[in-house]
């Protein structure tokens, strides 16, 4: 995970014409203020991660920036320096493992002629070049006091099938376009902005060489234009806002179709209490045209505070959630039970084993039917399974 998110910011703070000493520098100071403010930043306490962890997966957490920029700084060595404001990228420092270097690992990445191209001013700009043509889809720049990296979709299938052919695998179909950019500033100290936007709407398509763009074989990726997310968190002042907006996202794998028709939230802490507004989830999986499953949240207002390890949700009118999976079209092994609808016309309190009914109902509906429950107030309901419990 490490040297992913370095090998995006890698193109971060290189001055063009400058030895590899001067670009280091300027990798410490602008890349590492934005790196070091951005991680004191990710460590505001808030609630959520309780609430939010009975529905979503756990989620990754945000790289060392020390560790990263130590990363970063190595890939601009001496030694890599090509000249004419260009590095080549070590694969060594992508191809670790438990007992050194992968030469095989080193070989693949090499094949693909990776370079970095950089590109100085009051602002640095770095370029990842792919492929024999040095093909640049890919804008990363960075300022002492923020980052932006961008991708340009539109002819990228060109450099997608030199790195193919450079790695030894049969060139794909391929068909790009589009262009999303991410841009993170910093605000103050602990403090930071950012915004996931799509410029132009994305369409990704690659089949095999023989394969048709359009056909089930395929694999696709469309969004629209438009604001994806934009947070802004300010550890110092214990303050966080968000705005999120998925809808209209959509995916084809092989025999298997996804769609995001709807995810939107606001979000906003002010210390005490997390408020989310404009809270709505629709989104299914098809196979074959026939629909395998979906889950929908009717769109609700929430509020989530936490005291003593726990954490208090209060939706507003109330929460709904229905689900449908069907295990024999997925052809997966089912469960003991699927939950498919559940309804909190109340507010519970909980840690991530247990969750208490404090006021109202907690209605949860499964199949088989056997397995559903109602929990009113006073009584509790075991996350793993769901399941009424004796309280603790």
């Amino acid at each position: 995970m490490r040297g992913l998110i370095g090998l995006l910011v890698v193109t971060a703070a290189c001055s063009g014409g400058t030895d590899p000493a001067t670009v280091r520098s300027r990798i410490s100071t602008d890349l590492g203020n934005v790196l070091s403010q951005s991680q004191a930043a990710s460590g505001l306490a808030m609630p959520g991660a309780i609430a939010l962890g009975y529905v979503l997966p756990v989620m990754p957490a945000m790289p060392d920036a020390a560790a990263t920029l130590a990363w970063t700084n190595a890939v601009f060595s001496d030694a890599d320096y090509l000249g004419d404001d260009v590095f080549r990228f070590p694969a060594e420092s992508v191809c670790k493992t438990d007992s050194g270097v992968d030469p095989e690992c080193v070989a693949a990445v090499d094949k693909a002629q990776l370079r970095i191209r950089v590109d100085a001013g009051d602002a640095l700009h770095f370029y990842p070049q792919l492929g024999p043509d040095h093909d640049e889809p890919i804008d990363i720049m960075v300022k002492h006091d923020g980052l932006s990296i961008t991708a340009d979709l539109d002819g990228a299938d060109s450099a997608l099938l030199a790195v193919a052919a450079a790695l030894g695998a049969q060139a794909p179909a391929a068909q790009l376009a589009g262009q999303v950019t991410f841009e993170l500033r910093v605000a103050g100290p602990a403090h930071v902005l950012s915004a996931l936007t799509i410029d132009r709407p994305l369409a990704i398509a690659l089949a095999d060489q023989a394969g048709a763009l359009d056909g089930d074989g395929a694999v696709r990726f469309t969004a629209p234009a438009g604001e994806l997310a934009t947070i802004d968190v300010d550890a110092k002042a214990r303050t966080f806002t968000g705005h999120f907006d998925l809808g209209g996202l959509a995916a084809h794998l092989p025999g298997h179709d996804f769609a995001i028709s709807a995810a939107t939230a606001d979000a906003a802490f002010d210390g005490a209490a997390l408020a989310l507004t404009g809270v709505a989830l629709s989104a299914s999986e098809s196979i074959a045209s026939h629909v395998a499953a979906t889950i929908a949240l009717t769109q609700l207002d929430a509020t989530i505070t936490a005291a003593n390890g726990q954490e208090t949700l209060t939706p507003s009118p109330r929460l709904e959630l229905a689900s449908f999976v069907d295990h024999g079209l997925l052809g997966d092994a089912a469960p003991a039970f699927d939950v498919t609808h559940v309804v909190l016309d109340g507010s519970v309190r909980g840690d991530p084993a247990m969750l208490s009914v404090m006021t109202g109902a907690l209605v949860v509906a499964t199949n088989p039917v056997e397995f559903g429950f109602v929990a009113n107030a006073g009584e509790c309901v075991s996350a793993d399974p769901w399941a009424l419990a004796a309280c603790n």
